[in-house]
């Protein structure tokens, strides 16, 4: 195995021939090895020791180029597992840039986005179809935002469809100040929605109570509180469900018939 600190000189062949070619390792990890080679062709004049130096002298830098590369893959991969565990969660949640832009929003966030009822983009930039509530959470999310911003802050939006108004709590995403650097920062917007349903595990639901379908689905309505007009006609249709006797009916009905 070739040393870290060792270049080697050998010939390879390839689709395209013979090569001359330096081996070297510029990185060395618990768990990887990376090396590196270079080449040139066979017809020209062989690597001299001169290159190999050259080669020699370049080795740390181009080690810690393969540190860096390999810190941004592995951020990169906890940043998607992170927006896809975000997406999952029942929570509305954005995530804005230091001037203010829509950098991500989850699932439940871009429904609400999509239907315009209280909040919406506009230039990539979260508003209000009210110019006053709009001013108002300008003004937080700056607040929030700015260089010597405050670390939360929460607001009311009333919706044009009548339904129960949006809580926005808009939390600072501080990494600059945790490092010591005074500066402008991101902001997370967690969007509570007074209407929407509370997740229910209507399978759970079912099987520990050993409900039948029509008896789960009366029962989710009744937990989802759904208007008295629904819950009656639920109520109507198990009324008129005809029981089978259970076994321990009939053996009584046999047992009295002798």
């Amino acid at each position: 195995m070739i040393s870290p600190t060792r270049t080697s000189t050998i010939a390879l062949f390839g689709r395209r021939g013979r090569f001359h070619c330096l081996i070297t390792t510029p990185r060395v990890t618990p768990t990887h090895r990376y090396h590196l080679i270079v080449g040139r062709p066979f017809s020209r004049a062989d690597f001299t020791a001169v290159d190999t130096r050259v080669l020699q002298t370049l080795l740390p830098y181009i080690g810690r180029l393969i540190a860096i590369e390999t810190d941004v893959a592995r951020a990169r991969d906890k940043t998607v597992g992170l927006l896809a565990v975000f997406d999952r969660i029942s929570q509305n949640v954005l995530m804005l840039s230091s001037d203010g832009e829509v950098q991500f929003a989850n699932a439940g966030a871009r429904m609400i986005l999509q239907l315009r009822d209280g909040l919406l983009l506009v230039n990539n930039k979260l508003a209000t179809g009210n110019p006053a509530l709009n001013a108002e959470l300008q003004r937080h999310i700056a607040q929030v935002t700015a260089v010597d911003g405050v670390a939360e802050a929460t607001v009311q939006l009333t919706r044009p469809s009548g339904y129960p108004a949006f809580q926005v709590t808009i939390l600072r995403m501080d990494d600059a100040r945790a490092s010591g650097i005074n500066a402008s920062a991101g902001a997370m917007l967690i969007v509570h929605q007074p209407d929407a349903e509370a997740p229910i595990d209507g399978w759970s639901l079912g099987r520990t109570y050993g409900l039948t379908g029509r008896e789960l689905e009366i029962a989710m309505l009744l937990a989802r509180s759904e208007p008295a007009g629904r819950r009656a006609h639920a109520r109507h249709a198990i009324q008129h469900r005809p029981v089978p006797p259970t076994p321990y009916v009939r053996e009584n009905r046999h047992a009295s018939s002798r």
